[in-house]
């Protein structure tokens, strides 16, 4: 598990693509402190294929996230690539950083 920091919160995320909020606490408008416990994402699956996560209001893909977990940030004009060509394969090993024009060119296979 690697730690990953998006928004206000902080996040576990597996090498098999779990994602794990951690627990944090907050002042209510009341004055009071709520404490909410960690809780696992659940993907789903879009209709292409790649699985997403909502993380505070914003759809993220999970492919995404393992990288950035993994690997650091992703550069603007880069993609995330599954090597093996199964979008629900998010392990660290099966992605890397990749054009559009590579891109393309390994959706299209050889």
């Amino acid at each position: 598990m690697r730690s990953l920091h998006l928004g206000k919160r902080e996040y576990q995320v597996g090498e098999d693509g779990t994602i794990i909020r951690l627990p944090f606490s907050y002042v209510m408008p009341t004055g009071g402190i709520a404490i909410k416990r960690a809780k696992i994402l659940k993907p789903y699956s879009t209709k292409s294929g790649y699985l997403r996560v909502s993380i505070q209001d914003r759809l993220l893909f999970v492919h995404r996230i393992v990288y950035m977990a993994y690997f650091g940030n992703i550069p603007d004009e880069l993609f995330i690539d599954h090597i093996n060509g199964n979008r629900k394969d998010n392990a660290p090993s099966n992605l890397r950083l990749v054009t559009k024009q590579e891109n393309a060119m390994n959706r299209q296979g050889p």
